[in-house]
């Protein structure tokens, strides 16, 4: 179930859950408050059980709406005009699962400055030109350092620590899932990492390449969708050692660990499709080196069927390998690194997963703008990709 809904932040909207299982299709439960005079309000509870067409859905509802209750609204409701009114995606489509994947999330620094500045406050705005995020099934990308209040800064180079009022807007964005696995998740200490965890569970944002100990952080977050199961799994290969998990301790999952492989392929086992997140590589370089590469295709041996890769903050190359495929870096994703054109930019990929086990990809480039806000995506072509 998910709190997400287009009219979160509407007046008159209460809340509401939506959801989807093969059997019942896509269900949905929202309340409103709907104003009758100056002082009177009317409360409404509106159901969808097994949804399958969510335009014509929509169309009933509000020609009910308008034959019982005035709101306001045209009468004269159909197809044509719930789609040039709303922001929802197509039918769904049963035989396969659209994911994103996108860069670092760093909401810290100067992103927290702009926000504050610029924003008011509301981390939200930093998502509002990026409808495509609720478009898809399942949205994942790398969360660069702590969402904290708490903690001890342990005076690196570069340390962030990001508000923790951050959280709601990541997961109104339609952000699904993140990485906790990489070289600043430990820079307010312990406390803060694990106080990161907490705020990411109580929105209902799930986690990868950490946990609150090592099993946590080995297994797999698996998420169900149209009768496909996807499993993704995080590495950081730039450390933080001091802050890895262990069998009491929270930490990150680290891809030195003796048991890569055999995690991977427990992982695998469970699941059709299998993501791999890897912090590695070099900062600011467009090429994957030689460790990226053995790791890439150690993950694919061992069962991944996608490898992404985090922390260079450019965009690098990517390659099919096998029966995988992988993107080495997707550069940025929100970050303050407004020195050059490549840092402002990263790739926010696309990918079809089919039941068949076939896929399709398109490798859209997100280029920010000077207030650190994704403002532009420009799409890139679909490649399908046929695996023996």
């Amino acid at each position: 179930w998910s709190s997400n809904n287009q009219f979160l932040h509407e007046e008159g909207y209460l809340g509401g859950k939506s959801g989807y299982t093969d059997p019942a299709l896509q269900t949905v439960v929202s309340l409103f408050s709907i104003p009758l005079s100056e002082t009177g309000v009317r409360h409404i509870a509106i159901t969808l059980l097994q949804s399958k067409d969510r335009f014509k859905d929509v169309e009933n509802i509000l020609k009910y709406l308008n034959k019982n209750i005035y709101y306001g609204g045209e009468a004269d409701a159909n197809t044509a005009w719930v789609k040039e009114r709303t922001d929802m995606p197509e039918i769904y489509d049963k035989d396969f699962v659209t994911l994103l994947l996108g860069g670092d999330i760093m909401l810290d620094r100067g992103v927290k400055n702009s926000v504050n500045k610029n924003f008011n406050g509301d981390y939200s705005a930093l998502f509002e030109k990026l409808g495509i995020l609720k478009k898809s099934d399942i949205v994942f990308a790398n969360l660069e350092g702590p969402i904290s209040d708490v903690g001890k800064d342990m005076r690196n180079l570069y340390s962030f620590r990001m508000d923790p009022s951050a959280v709601p807007a990541l997961k109104g964005a339609g952000i699904s899932v993140v990485s906790v696995a990489n070289n600043h998740v430990g820079d307010w200490g312990r406390d803060a990492y694990t106080d990161t965890l907490a705020h990411l569970k109580e929105n209902e944002i799930s986690y990868i390449g950490g946990g609150v100990n090592a099993s946590e952080a080995e297994n797999p977050v698996i998420i169900e969708k149209y009768g496909i199961k996807i499993g993704y799994l995080g590495f950081s290969d730039v450390g933080p050692e001091w802050i890895k998990s262990t069998e009491n301790q929270a930490g990150v999952l680290l891809a030195n660990n003796p048991r890569f492989d055999e995690i991977i392929q427990n992982a695998s086992k469970q699941v059709e499709y299998l993501i791999v997140s890897i912090h590695f590589g070099e900062e600011y370089q467009t090429k994957h080196n030689a460790r990226q590469e053995y790791l890439a295709h150690k993950a694919i041996d061992a069962g991944a069927k996608i490898v992404v890769g985090h922390h260079p903050h450019v965009i690098e190359d990517t390659e099919v390998y096998k029966n995988g495929f992988i993107a080495y870096s997707l550069g940025n994703f929100i970050f303050d690194q407004g020195f050059s054109e490549n840092t402002m930019k990263g790739m926010l990929l696309e990918i079809k997963l089919e039941k068949n086990g076939n896929m399709s990809i398109k490798k859209n480039i997100l280029k920010l703008n000077k207030f650190f806000q994704p403002d532009t995506i420009t799409g890139g072509k679909e490649e399908k990709i046929e695996f023996n």
